[in-house]
């Protein structure tokens, strides 16, 4: 995103420069989406503006309901193996 409240700086780009930048995250619902960029000439008399869109990722992040339960199995073989464990070795509850 762009930081226009810094200096313009010589870029490495065709363009005769450029603001700095910030990194944006967005979190979206799963689904089918449309990305959109743009740019827009607001009061700017020195020249045309561009866009210079880089390094986008895109990736599936695990809902939460899916980490639980997948946290829920995990608990569920851990204490099928302790109860099998105590049975092949005569055990019984302890307390």
């Amino acid at each position: 995103m762009l930081n226009p409240n810094t200096a313009l700086v010589p870029s490495p780009t065709p363009f005769a420069g450029e603001y700095s930048y910030e990194t944006t995250t967005v979190f979206i619902p799963a689904g089918l989406h449309t990305i959109g960029f743009g740019v827009t000439d607001v009061a700017d008399n020195l020249g045309n503006s561009g866009l210079l869109v880089d390094d986008i990722s895109l990736r599936a992040v695990p809902e939460s309901p899916s980490w639980l339960l997948f946290g829920l199995g995990l608990m569920g073989i851990a204490t099928g193996r302790i109860v099998i464990s105590r049975r092949e070795h005569g055990q019984t509850h302890t307390r």
